[in-house]
């Protein structure tokens, strides 16, 4: 049986990083972030930081010009364009995505890939971030113009959906949308004019649907995803069909946003299909159509709930250390057992897969199982020293051991294997873009679908015979720093932007109402944090408590 599919809109999973115009806590680590780098957080500075990183009118035709010489029929001059282009610095590199997501010419458009190859990284794309996050908050007079002017120039997608997020709060006032944003509208540049669509789509200003439509018909798959992401947030069925056909467009890295609001709208009667590896796009769009021909008429947005539930279960696996014998259990909202089973060697890791269904790893009992609610083995996979195990939306399994990170089909056949010759692995996720993340010696390790290493960077020491950390929506990871005693949450590249102190952390999760599950060791307790750090709740137990997930 399919998992529970956890539904996710445009936003970042919560974190620091929240949707535009949070106070309190959230405010003040974005702040203090801007400080650390040395800038100023007064409401002329938080301006100035976007004016400084926006290209002035006689930059932009230096490199418009540039830009319309890569596809020039004179091959020296093509040259010579991309040359300079390649040297410009990461100020030029949005124009550049531009022209491979809008493409008018494929030599131009080959190019400026080329060029993107060669270009550095934006150094201040987290920062950008929290001062847009921070501007949203204050509504200083000029924002709306300064951002306006800046988003072109925005490094990426997160970027992006902060600058629109902080647009969509100021972009009212006084009960009258802003005049720049509705100008926007009628923009030359195709992400300007969807990003000003977003942002008075998500305000609420229904009176200009019909512009919100028009800007659905650009060519880029991204921009055009955050906005039927939008309208789909206000019930617009128009956004429907534009899901549909993004699904044989989109990176696959952002497919599963739009899959994940069409599941919501078909409940029960969507396709039996998921986007993956092994499912062809075009595939997965045709069957979502087919539906769509049969229900969309029938489909009612204005009934949907969007608003991320819990049941209130809290799955935990316990032990005894001496023995190693352990057993798995699920509390209800009240805090009792709803159901249990013991007899299970070394539990470190469980999923709840569906009805009467959970997945269990026995790091002593060399084994991964999918067992009913009593107990009883339905299927299982022999591996040594699991430490991990998920059920990936696909249906597939994924495993970690110590030495190992591998993912089966429904059949029990391996589809994916990784060695890992260093330091043994000490926890590990497997992302909904088919990438995957673990930790070993202090290290935490991105690998893309096919198993080649994208990224890493050194976080805390994660508890040696299995901690769990957890990959987040928006490309963040979790980790339980247990040497630290604290959970950290990390940006992509590697930055801190979330971080609570819990003694001897051996696992953490985000929950759907975005506060953080967290079992501590030390204390043999699993608790319960919101986005501030503050306890909700907490469970005790004696014994050694190694896993806990909510739903």
């Amino acid at each position: 049986m399919r998992p529970l599919l956890l539904f996710l809109l445009t936003w970042p999973a919560p974190s620091v990083a929240q949707p535009a115009g949070t106070p309190g806590a959230e405010a003040a680590a974005d702040e203090k972030a801007l400080r650390a780098a040395g800038l100023r957080t007064d409401d002329a500075a938080l301006l100035d930081f976007f004016r400084g990183r926006t290209l002035s009118s006689v930059q932009k035709d230096q490199y418009g010009g540039l830009i319309k010489d890569l596809s020039s029929p004179r091959y020296t001059k093509r040259v010579q364009a991309t040359e300079n282009l390649a040297k410009s610095g990461y100020l030029v590199k949005p124009l550049l995505v531009q022209v491979t997501r809008e493409p008018a010419d494929c030599e131009a458009a080959r190019r400026a890939q080329l060029c993107l190859s060669k270009l550095e990284h934006d150094p201040d794309a987290g920062l950008a971030a929290a001062a847009a996050r921070l501007l949203a908050g204050r509504k200083p007079a000029g924002t709306v113009a300064v951002l306006l002017a800046y988003l072109p120039f925005a490094a990426d997608g997160p970027v992006i959906e902060e600058v629109v997020a902080a647009l969509a709060v100021v972009s009212v006032r006084d009960g009258k949308p802003n005049r720049a944003l509705v100008a926007a509208l009628r923009d030359p540049l195709p992400l300007t004019r969807t990003a000003a669509a977003e942002a008075l789509c998500r305000a609420g200003r229904g009176e200009f649907k019909s512009d919100f439509l028009a800007a659905l018909k650009v060519r880029d798959p991204e921009a055009r995803l955050r906005l039927a992401l939008a309208l789909f947030e206000r019930r617009h069925r128009e956004a429907l069909p534009a899901l549909i056909d993004l699904l044989a467009e989109l990176p696959a890295h952002e497919v599963w946003r739009a899959e994940e609001a069409l599941r919501l709208a078909a409940g029960d009667r969507g396709p039996d299909v998921l986007a993956g590896p092994d499912t062809p796009a075009k595939k997965v769009r045709d069957a979502w159509a087919a539906w769509w021909a049969k229900h969309g008429p029938a489909t009612d947005l204005a009934k949907l709930d969007l608003t991320p539930r819990l049941l209130g279960h809290t799955l935990i696996t316990q032990m005894d250390p001496r023995s190693g014998s352990g057993r798995v259990f699920e509390l209800g909202p009240d805090r009792q057992v709803k159901w249990e089973f013991a007899d299970v060697r070394y539990p470190v890791d469980a999923q709840v897969t569906g009805h009467n269904r959970v997945l269990v790893a026995e790091y002593l009992g060399r084994r991964v199982s999918e067992r009913d609610f009593k107990g009883k083995v339905i299927w299982e996979k022999r591996v040594e020293l699991p430490i991990a195990c998920q059920r990936l939306p696909s249906g597939h399994t994924f495993i970690a051991t110590r030495r190992q990170l591998l993912v089966l089909d429904r059949a029990g056949k391996e589809v994916f294997t990784y060695h890992h010759q260093a330091t043994s692995i000490s926890a590990a996720r497997k992302l909904r873009d088919g990438q995957t993340v673990f930790v070993s010696g202090g290290n935490l390790v991105r690998l893309d679908p096919a198993g080649k290493q994208v990224k890493s960077f050194p976080v805390g020491l994660v508890y040696t015979l299995g901690g769990n950390i957890d990959a987040l929506a928006n490309g963040h990871v979790l980790v339980p720093e247990y040497n630290h005693n604290k959970v950290t949450e990390y940006d992509p590249d590697g930055r801190m932007c979330w971080s609570v102190a819990v003694r001897f952390p051996i696992s953490a999760v985000r929950l759907a109402n975005g506060h953080t599950l967290v079992v501590s060791m030390a204390e043999q307790r699993v608790v319960e944090f919101d986005r501030e750090g503050h306890e909700v709740w907490a469970y005790a137990l004696p014994g050694r408590l190694w896993r806990a997930r909510g739903r």
